[in-house]
């Protein structure tokens, strides 16, 4: 496999901090739409492994896709705090089901740093790693994940 290093400059001043699984991720708050404690969505069949179903928000059906399943983490038991995360990527809406929203936080350019990955591994959903006094946070590239190769 070959190693792609990405160069994008720093497209966010401030993360939305979320869990999956033992993962600390984060989303470009200006993605960010909404948080919606609401887990009851309608499951869809015969779709990816994925997408957990469609939330209804205010007469808008929003695909939910489950991050765990995604980035291959398995459920332990259940998960209390759960939160959908609504995204705006590119003009299209999109629930991001996480285990819990652990708050926000500023970012400065020197906390930021370019991951290298391989092209066929689950690290190409993430586009940048954060570094924190206390945790280190893997950023989420929303079009890797709405547009996966």
């Amino acid at each position: 496999m070959k190693e792609e290093t990405l160069t994008v400059s720093q497209p966010f001043s401030e993360l939305m901090i979320i869990r999956i699984g033992e993962i600390d991720a984060g989303l470009g708050l200006t993605e960010v739409q909404e948080v919606n404690d609401s887990i009851d969505f309608t499951e869809v069949y015969a779709v990816l492994d994925c997408v957990r179903g469609v939330l209804n928000i205010r007469g808008e059906v929003i695909t939910v896709l489950d991050l765990r399943t995604l980035l291959g983490i398995e459920a332990t038991g259940p998960i209390p705090d759960q939160r959908v995360i609504i995204v705006n990527a590119g003009g299209e809406r999109v629930g991001l089901l996480a285990d819990s929203v652990l708050g926000v936080s500023e970012v400065q350019a020197q906390q930021v740093e370019s991951i290298t990955y391989t092209s066929k591994g689950k690290q190409s959903y993430f586009s940048h790693v954060c570094h924190f006094d206390d945790r280190v946070v893997n950023v989420l590239d929303i079009a890797a994940i709405l547009n996966p190769s």
